[in-house]
């Protein structure tokens, strides 16, 4: 029989299962590469078809029990009573981006008898008149503010031209046209000095520096 055939053999007394005989066997052999390729196939089928459950254990214990459903009922109340009542956690919040703009409205009506005014007010009806927000709110707009005028001086009907200045201005009265330098401005001044002293239109008994600017030129004297 050759020795490449299938055999029954016995060894130290004990009949064992035959044996192949690799003698004269080709490593290149397709066989053998047939029967591996066949081995990994079917172990790869083995894993794809695999399934896995988890493994249920029940205990019958009172204090495991107990546990259990306290931990249970802990978890629920923080979530329903802290992080959803307490907290507000059903609801988003962001910061807030945001401006105020303060406006104010109405009009104002001022009626004051000629015994009110000050006697240095050449023209009192000029202050008897309507006031609307644009007269009486200045500036417009504030930050976090608003401001309401409640006394206001007014000068009526300014043109550039040649006038007398304000007395109490300080350099304004003179003696002489060499008192009035022509060119120059006084420091808190309405205009540049022509260099004649004429008499004040406020006062005849003074004599003051006639400038050329806006005339006539603002007096500081409250109405009231």
């Amino acid at each position: 029989m050759s020795s490449n055939s299938k055999t029954l053999h016995k060894e130290n007394g004990i009949l064992g299962p035959p044996h192949f005989s690799t003698k004269g066997y080709d490593e290149k052999h397709p066989t053998k590469r047939n029967f591996s390729l066949g081995w990994r196939v079917a172990k790869s089928d083995n894993c794809f078809f695999e399934y896995y459950t988890p493994k249920i254990v029940l205990i019958k214990n009172i204090k495991v029990g107990i546990l259990n459903r306290f931990v249970q009922l802990a978890i629920i109340c923080y979530i329903i009573g802290y992080a959803i009542i307490y907290n507000k956690g059903y609801q988003d919040f962001s910061p807030i981006e945001s401006s105020v703009t303060t406006k104010v409205k109405g009009v104002v009506y001022t009626n004051f008898s000629k015994n009110e005014f000050n006697d240095m007010i050449p023209d009192p009806e000029i202050y008897r008149r309507i006031w609307d927000t644009a007269d009486y709110i200045v500036p417009p707009s504030e930050n976090n503010a608003f401001f309401v005028v409640t006394n206001i001086v007014i000068t009526s009907n300014q043109r550039q031209g040649r006038c007398a200045e304000d007395p109490t201005v300080p350099g304004a009265k003179c003696i002489s046209d060499i008192d009035c330098q022509q060119g120059s401005p006084l420091v808190t001044g309405n205009g540049v000095l022509t260099g004649k002293c004429i008499l004040s239109d406020v006062n005849s008994t003074l004599k003051v520096c006639e400038i050329y600017g806006w005339c006539p030129v603002e007096r500081d004297v409250n109405p009231l």
